[in-house]
């Protein structure tokens, strides 16, 4: 048994070191190799896009929730646009479709979108 959570943390990424971390009280694993190339992606888009453009990604369920947290890390330290994401589709052909707003359109800074998590 461990006598904190600090003790499970160390064993986790001193002896495991597998890309197993934690966050809040549960394990989480660190972003896929595909889950990177996405998140590289969005981020590369961001920079360089203009405002209204949209960007679509066809990729799965847990490679969506990551991109969504990229989205929530980008508007978090942005100050003249932010990303908006939502989901269409169903099943294997869900998508997550990324538009670039204008903050000064009246959106609220430091969100990530509609169907966060989706």
């Amino acid at each position: 048994a461990f006598s904190s959570s600090a003790q499970l943390a160390n064993l986790l990424s001193g002896q495991l070191g597998h890309g197993l971390g934690i966050q809040g009280h549960g394990l989480v694993r660190a972003p896929s190799q595909l889950s990177q190339q996405d998140e590289d992606e969005l981020r590369s888009w961001a920079e360089s896009a203009p405002i209204d453009a949209e960007k679509d990604f066809r990729v799965s369920k847990d490679r969506r929730k990551h991109l969504h947290q990229v989205l929530q890390q980008i508007n978090a330290s942005t100050v003249h646009a932010r990303l908006e994401g939502h989901s269409i589709g169903e099943g294997r052909y869900r998508r997550l479709i990324v538009k670039k707003v204008s903050l000064a359109s009246g959106a609220c800074p430091g969100a990530a979108g509609a169907g966060a998590g989706s």
